[in-house]
């Protein structure tokens, strides 16, 4: 899945897990908050995808991966681990970026 930016209304409500009203805040398709622009830089391959080994082996050495990630789409395994981290800098934990 490449970057880009947030699908149509129509689109964003019919198949997104994403609420509306926060979909509309989105830049480019991502909350651009700074670890989310951080993890964009740290995954994104040369084409505009998400590295998935890239994104477990960040998650294993954050002890937030869980083995059914990997059955979920690329933008959805991102969003999860992205939260999780969130989670970790909330609590005043530092990310291990590798």
């Amino acid at each position: 899945m490449k970057w880009r930016t947030a699908p149509s209304v129509e689109v964003a409500a019919t198949q997104s897990v994403i609420k509306q009203k926060y979909r509309e805040r989105y830049e480019d398709g991502s909350c651009g908050d700074r670890l989310a622009r951080k993890l964009r830089k740290h995954l994104e391959t040369v084409d505009g995808t998400i590295d998935l080994d890239k994104l477990q082996g960040l998650a294993e050495r954050n002890t937030v991966w869980k083995p059914r990630y990997a059955s979920l789409n690329r933008g959805l395994a991102r969003m999860v681990v992205a939260n999780r981290l969130r989670k970790l800098a909330r609590v005043g934990s530092s990310i291990d970026w590798g």
